[in-house]
């Protein structure tokens, strides 16, 4: 019988340095999780790609449709943050600031710059905040 690994494991071990989960999932659960992370990936390859023109740029610079990562004790997942024209969103949730959206998901105040991170672990600040 094949050892799992865990996913959280097999990310990390891949280079991408992010944990998913602490707990076992079963094979549904990880072939889900990684079918979503594909699709994040793509979506921000396809924004990296395109002209950062200022039309295409929310309030703080950033290309809206960015989607960020996240990750932090208080939730055994991956957090996504989706940017828009006016704010941020995570689920049905929207916040005005990169910051409201990391400590709404963390539970302590933190820079959502440093925070919120492309799949690559390159975090916002070191992209977009001169």
């Amino acid at each position: 019988m094949t050892q799992k690994i865990a996913l959280g494991q097999a990310v990390k071990s891949s280079g991408v340095g992010l944990a998913v989960s602490k707990k076992e999932l079963s094979d549904q659960e990880r072939i889900d999780i990684l079918e979503q992370q594909i699709d994040h990936m793509h979506k921000i390859i396809q924004l990296l790609k395109t002209k950062k023109e200022p039309s295409n740029l929310n309030k703080d610079g950033i290309p809206i449709g960015l989607e960020c990562w996240g990750t932090t004790e208080k939730v055994p997942y991956l957090l996504i943050m989706s940017v828009e024209i006016d704010g941020y969103r995570i689920g049905n949730f929207k916040y005005s600031s990169l910051s409201a959206a990391a400590e709404a998901v963390s539970g302590v105040r933190r820079s959502g710059w440093v925070f919120w991170k492309l799949p690559t672990g390159e975090t916002l600040k070191e992209l977009y905040k001169s």
